[in-house]
């Protein structure tokens, strides 16, 4: 049975990495290990490997889940150790019956590399070479967008660039890194269905062109990371028939009749409040296709810490058209973090039948 042991234990620092593989001369894997921290690459570290026989790489979550589960003498810790040396490897022994009589008396190595995207097995004749490198000349910035709900896309938008940039998934977890310049840089997420959020990770926002971004700041050292005292809580919430002056105590019926009723308004209180935030109402139609968005900001300004902010977001119910009558989903956000969801049903007189599950 295989044996996992930590190698070179305090070698590398102790966190979590992401981690690539390249190849170089002679056809020799190079697995670099990156450690972010607030956007900023800490440690950057090269494991060369040469003479090697055989190498695989495995998804992350599929290795911890279904792979390793039950050869794992224990369930190694990426915090503990990101690199261990597997005694009588099942993969070794593989890639002894592949090669044959060229490995009989020569003693291989098999290693498991443990990072936060893959876990890289690899099988050669000598150990790794471990290089802690100096840090990268070009600044870099590493970006991640974790979804509060099923997507199946989600870019990173630049003020400064015309087209987005690519996020790639990552189990629940979208990610990005970014070389760019020092300076200051307007930034925010699009998701797949179109919907437009600042980073729920980064309390500074700024409004710029009536829009809103998460501003990002590179200096010579790389990403500046400021402190910025930011909170606020959700006091009340309610969707309504009508627009008002305070969220009634009484919750009113969910199903929106488009013969009678005007609008659904969505109303919002917020107390508590420290710094600038931004919230966001998304209107979803019955197949899930998002209709519109609407964001406002509020803020601390010269009030009081305890004074409290009304907001109302509303949907215009004369203007939907009858064939997206049926269930719609309503999504509320605050500062780019799902708060709330809830549908409402939204019909005419000329449907004879409706879902009233809310």
């Amino acid at each position: 049975m295989e044996n996992w042991k930590i190698y070179r234990e305090d070698e590398i620092p102790k966190d979590v990495y992401i981690g690539d593989i390249s190849y170089v001369e002679d056809n020799n894997p190079v697995i670099k290990l990156e450690n972010w921290h607030n956007g900023r690459i800490i440690n950057y570290i090269k494991l060369e490997f040469k003479n090697m026989y055989s190498v695989r790489v495995f998804e992350e979550g599929r290795a911890l889940n279904k792979i390793f589960e039950d050869i794992m003498k224990f369930k190694p810790d990426r915090r503990k150790n990101v690199i261990y040396e597997v005694e009588d490897g099942d993969y070794a022994k593989e890639v002894r019956k592949i090669v044959g009589r060229k490995l009989i008396g020569t003693k291989i190595y098999q290693y498991v590399i443990m990072t936060e995207n893959f876990f890289f097995e690899i099988v050669t004749a000598s150990e790794p070479v471990i290089t802690m490198m100096e840090e990268k000349a070009e600044k870099e910035a590493y970006f991640s967008y974790r979804e509060n709900y099923k997507l199946n896309k989600v870019d990173l938008i630049f003020k400064h660039l015309e087209e987005p940039v690519y996020m790639s998934k990552d189990e629940s977890r979208y990610e990005t890194g970014v070389e760019i310049t020092e300076g200051e840089y307007y930034y925010k997420f699009l998701l797949g269905d179109g919907l437009e959020l600042i980073d729920k990770e980064n309390k500074n926002i700024c409004i710029d062109d009536k829009n809103y971004w998460s501003v990002l700041t590179i200096d010579k050292d790389g990403v500046v990371d400021k402190e910025i005292e930011s909170s606020s809580t959700l006091l009340e919430y309610g969707i309504f028939h009508k627009m008002m002056e305070v969220v009634p105590d009484k919750e009113e019926s969910k199903i929106f009749n488009a013969d009678k009723d005007k609008q659904a308004v969505c109303m919002l209180s917020f107390n508590e409040i420290k710094g600038l935030h931004i919230a966001t109402v998304a209107w979803y139609k019955p197949d899930g296709e998002l209709y519109r968005f609407t964001e406002n900001d509020f803020g601390s300004y010269e009030e009081s810490d305890d004074d409290k902010v009304m907001l109302r977001f509303w949907l215009d119910i004369t203007e939907i058209d009858e064939t997206d009558f049926g269930n719609w989903t309503v999504r509320t956000f605050l500062d780019g973090e799902m708060i709330k969801e809830d549908s409402i049903i939204i019909s005419g007189n000329s449907m004879n039948k409706i879902d009233t599950k809310c």
